[in-house]
């Protein structure tokens, strides 16, 4: 039996981990800024060993969030 890996979603159809410095280059900002964020609880964040990840899924909630935010920011 042979298991591939779809490039999207990572292997068996869950989305793959995103790093600090992937998260980054989403954001445009630096991945420091990203571990700032995470440390502040603002992004969630998964440790796996020694370093941090997250999943897009959470990704996609923290740039939600910050547009909720930006909107009430001109009224």
């Amino acid at each position: 039996m042979t298991t591939s890996i779809d490039r999207k979603n990572g292997w068996l159809g869950i989305e793959q981990l995103l790093t600090a410095a992937e998260v980054g280059r989403i954001l445009r900002c630096a991945p420091t800024t990203v571990s700032e964020l995470r440390r502040a609880g603002d992004i969630a964040s998964i440790r796996v060993g020694r370093t941090y990840h997250f999943a897009p899924d959470d990704v996609r909630a923290f740039i939600a969030a910050q547009r909720q935010m930006g909107a009430g920011a001109g009224a």
